[in-house]
């Protein structure tokens, strides 16, 4: 049926809205530095520093296309 939830003491309620705020902030900081130090990974595995001649080749789509012949290979054995 229903749930029941404990009600906090209405004096406090001060303090824990100002505690579920700060938790908030903190897993919204969270949230943005994983996302940012994400990009930054995909962007630099993304660049080919180490073919300097193959500028305009992407790694992550040379990646899609192996996986794509992967798949492809394993799906015709079956």
């Amino acid at each position: 049926m229903g749930q029941r939830f404990e009600i906090p003491d209405m004096s406090t309620l001060d303090e824990v809205l100002l505690e579920i705020r700060g938790k908030l902030t903190k897993s919204r900081n969270l949230y943005d530095t994983s996302v940012g130090q994400l990009k930054d990974y995909l962007y630099d595995l993304n660049s080919s520093k180490t073919h300097s001649e193959d500028a305009d080749v992407s790694v992550l789509e040379i990646y899609k296309w192996f996986v794509a012949k992967e798949k492809s290979i394993y799906y015709a054995l079956n």
